[in-house]
């Protein structure tokens, strides 16, 4: 079958999270368990794949550099993805299990966390959240990202996307935000043809992104 191409796919509308559904799933998941609840909320705010996140060992968790690091995996390269601040906090809510090295063990057994699905649906039920997958957290993540100024190739790197239209599929665009962008950027070229000739291209910019 290498000879032949794939039959072009009709491109649907998927739903993602937007930054309060994202918190109430994670408060609601961890009224479920505190564990898994933060382990959701990890994963939504570092856009790790759902295995990373279960194999995920503390020695890789770098709370003072607010970096967190992951090993080889899907696509065989180490990768380092920075932690905000509600990253931080859920890790620091996290028990340590001295005889277990990763960083999601549920308190019961003392073992790995392994495929915590029906907390995930539990606390999505509580919030009225019901289509949201693990696979989902990821998306808004990506999303958010790029959303809020950080360049494509970076989101890439921190995927740990192979290629960059792989990252392009997984990063959604709100017709809304984009609409934005355009108007700031006509804004900028009306200024840049009003601008009085000497007048520093920095200090209008800084004018109109303020506006």
């Amino acid at each position: 079958m290498a000879r032949y191409g794939r039959l072009p796919e009709r491109e649907r509308a998927l739903r993602i999270l937007e930054p309060a559904e994202e918190r109430l799933l994670v408060t609601k998941t961890l009224a479920v368990d505190p564990v898994v609840g933060a382990y959701v909320g990890i994963l939504g705010e570092t856009g790790l794949r759902m295995t990373e996140g279960l194999m995920l060992k503390w020695d890789h968790v770098h709370l003072a550099r607010r970096q967190v690091t992951v090993e080889a995996s899907k696509n065989y390269k180490v990768r380092h993805i920075p932690l905000s601040e509600f990253a931080i906090e859920l890790f620091q809510s996290l028990p340590r299990v001295i005889s277990n090295p990763y960083a999601f063990v549920r308190l019961s057994t003392m073992e790995r966390l392994r495929a915590p699905r029906k907390e995930l649906y539990a606390g999505r039920k509580a919030a009225g959240l019901e289509w949201v997958g693990f696979h989902g957290l990821r998306h808004f993540r990506a999303t958010q990202w790029v959303k809020h100024g950080v360049d494509i190739r970076t989101v890439k790197e921190w995927l740990g996307h192979r290629d960059i239209q792989t990252t392009m599929r997984c990063a959604h665009f709100a017709a809304t935000h984009a609409q934005k962008n355009f108007a700031n950027a006509e804004k900028l070229e009306i200024a840049e043809l009003i601008r009085p000739a000497g007048e520093k291209q920095e200090d209008t910019n800084l004018e109109i992104l303020q506006v």
